[in-house]
């Protein structure tokens, strides 16, 4: 059995993303020379871990889109999840070290087959989730590092959760 939300979701908020980050690129805020950063962050938006990329738009704003792959097999079974976690963010204070808030959704899709316990299933989703934290990445690049609340969140409520990324800003 199959469970899907309408790919429209999907597309709607890569649009919304886009038209946000045009407005306030528009309104003439300086954006830092490093506007690319590519960074490993363990627990996180992903849950177990994702492999991100993220562009700074403007000085306060970025968007970032990440994939975690995470799977099981033996002999007799597997199961697998692929999640990818896209998001905009916007950045408070000045410097290196800044407070992060972002609001994105997480696009989930995985299966299980033949493993004691669980049902056959195939299935794919989109849950909402949330990060406010602290971001350390200089303008003129090198590393950076993030650190706070990840949160999950669905009709059926909010999943707290945490993550710490480590990465390179250019």
């Amino acid at each position: 059995m199959q469970r899907q939300l309408p790919s429209v979701v999907p597309a709607l908020f890569v649009l919304l993303l886009l038209a946000v980050a045009g407005a306030a690129r528009a309104q003439g805020a300086p954006a830092p020379t490093a506007r690319n950063a590519y960074y490993l962050e363990v627990g996180g938006n992903a849950l177990v871990y994702s492999i991100n990329y993220d562009r700074v738009f403007t000085d306060r704003m970025s968007g970032r889109v990440g994939v975690m792959f995470f799977g099981a097999a033996d002999e007799e079974g597997s199961a697998g999840v692929l999640a990818a976690p896209v998001m905009a963010n916007y950045l408070f204070g000045e410097g290196s070290g800044r407070f992060e808030a972002g609001a994105g959704i997480l696009l989930v899709s995985g299966g299980i087959e033949n493993v004691e316990g669980y049902e056959d299933e195939d299935f794919s989703g989109t849950v909402g989730t949330a990060t406010l934290g602290y971001r350390f990445q200089r303008p003129g690049g090198g590393f950076v590092f993030r650190a706070g609340l990840t949160p999950v969140f669905n009709l059926n409520g909010v999943g707290p959760w945490f993550g710490l990324s480590f990465g390179y800003a250019f």
